[in-house]
């Protein structure tokens, strides 16, 4: 599978008076086999606990074929969500709805791998493209999206309509 590395410059966040330009490295590739293409920011928590936000775009031969999948990802000790996986969602400080989540958990090497898969209704994902700050809740652990998982996924997102 040949790949090739994009540099996708998103967006421009203001700090402190300043401009500072996040540039973002989303894989594409395609599958010499089935000819998929694929468009992905795939992150890994750099720590135990700490969330993260995948993006990737699967699309076939027809440009109109394609399937979008957006997760959250945390890992810990022991499994912290099994009984409390509910997702909320805030753009720019205001609630999103139509955002319910498929929860899952894989056991490796003495870890728990925690997933959270959105599962958007129409027009949930614009709003989350569109925001400078998107926030979330799962059960009662508040958490913001990084800016650079913000840029992933909206480097993702935006390929959806090419």
């Amino acid at each position: 599978m040949k790949r090739l590395a994009l540099v996708a410059l998103a967006g421009i966040v203001l700090v402190g008076g300043g401009q500072k330009v996040l540039a973002v490295t989303i894989n594409d590739s395609i599958d010499r086999f089935s000819g998929v293409r694929t468009i992905s920011w795939e992150p890994i928590p750099s720590r135990a606990e700490e969330f993260v936000m995948t993006s990737s775009l699967y699309k076939g031969k027809e440009a109109k074929v394609s399937r979008l999948s957006v997760e959250l990802l945390t890992y810990a000790h022991s499994q912290q969500y099994e009984s409390c996986n509910h997702v909320y969602w805030l753009a720019d400080g205001v609630p999103v709805d139509g955002i319910s989540t498929d929860y899952s958990a894989e056991f490796a090497s003495g870890v728990v791998i925690e997933r959270f898969k959105l599962k958007p209704a129409d027009g949930a994902l614009d709003k989350l493209a569109s925001a400078k700050k998107v926030e979330f809740k799962v059960c009662n652990t508040e958490s913001i999206v990084s800016d650079n998982d913000l840029s992933g996924f909206k480097a993702v997102f935006a390929k959806t309509s090419d």
